[in-house]
């Protein structure tokens, strides 16, 4: 008979990857087995160009991101924007 862990409590902490972005890693508190990532918070989505390249979005000025949602052609970005601007 094999002892398999059921997952039942769970334990999550930020990873930060190369490129900036942090995600949270979600793992069984008692097998250490990994189990998923959450995705990043929209507000802690950095950006990778221009003037406010290496940004969290949260620290973008809202001036930047609302002439970006209305001028912008990143999917991906205008996305983070809308859930960062849902989120507040």
């Amino acid at each position: 008979m094999v002892n398999e862990c059921l997952c039942i409590e769970t334990i999550e902490y930020p990873v930060e990857f190369k490129n900036g972005t942090i995600h949270t890693r979600v793992e069984c508190v008692d097998c250490l087995r990994f189990i998923k990532w959450k995705p990043q918070p929209a507000k802690n989505f950095k950006l990778w160009f221009g003037k406010h390249k290496d940004k969290k979005l949260c620290d973008v000025p809202i001036s930047y991101l609302t002439w970006y949602k209305e001028n912008g052609d990143n999917e991906k970005l205008l996305k983070k924007i809308d859930q960062f601007f849902d989120s507040k």
